[in-house]
């Protein structure tokens, strides 16, 4: 057991280096940011590029600019925004309570919804109440969430003005970006709980189970 914990934490350390890794390549090859915090704001000689990039440290080598930001998780040092200068820790905790309300809006949606139709595809086995939540949930996965997005925008806050398109206003707020995201989860779900409940009813002790129950209704 404490192999596995071992190996498992090493293989989290690895997977979180190497994001963090293709990440910063990745943001090297957007640009330079100097460029990109002057763009618009008139002349700008090469000495007050050099200025920005010594300020936000990215006039450094990529792999001493990567260690840097390394060493300083271990502080809980994120960086800090390069439109703004505002920490990044500020930023993650600002928008931190809202994402956690949501995931669990979602956990909780796909829950409620899943189990109790995948149970009852699976009772119904090849009826038509099988039939149709195996389709929904096909239609469930087919449908792209930006699409799904846009559509429930353009219904429930443009043409019937019901929910808010975007902001924090309370709980309505969270019902269109959760159901958006519910949705996929759900069908996947759906799919599994059924799997896995016909796998159950043909086990054999719930044979045994069936056939002891028809003896005794039948004496």
């Amino acid at each position: 057991m404490v192999n596995f914990l071992i190996k498992r934490l090493l293989q989290a350390i690895f997977v979180l280096l190497a994001v963090t890794l293709l990440v910063a390549f990745a943001i090297r090859l957007t640009g330079d940011p100097a460029l990109m915090l002057t763009q618009g704001a008139g002349s700008v000689t090469e000495a007050d590029l050099a200025m920005i990039r010594e300020s936000l440290g990215i006039n450094k080598p990529f792999f001493v600019q990567y260690f840097e930001f390394l060493s300083g998780l271990f502080h809980f040092d994120f960086g800090r925004s390069f439109l703004g200068g505002t920490p990044v820790y500020q930023l993650i905790s600002t928008a931190l309570p809202a994402t956690v309300m949501l995931a669990a809006s979602v956990m909780v949606i796909s829950i409620v919804i899943s189990i109790p139709l995948g149970i009852k595809a699976a009772v119904s086995k090849g009826k038509w109440a099988d039939q149709v939540i195996r389709i929904s949930s096909l239609i469930g996965l087919s449908f792209p969430n930006f699409w799904l997005a846009l559509m429930l925008v353009l219904i429930f806050s443009i043409w019937l003005q019901w929910l808010p398109p975007s902001g924090m206003y309370g709980f309505s707020s969270f019902l269109m970006p959760a159901f958006t995201m519910a949705i996929i989860l759900v069908a996947t779900n759906v799919r599994l709980v059924r799997s896995s409940m016909l796998e159950t009813l043909q086990s054999q002790y719930i044979m045994v189970a069936r056939a002891k129950g028809l003896s005794e209704n039948t004496v």
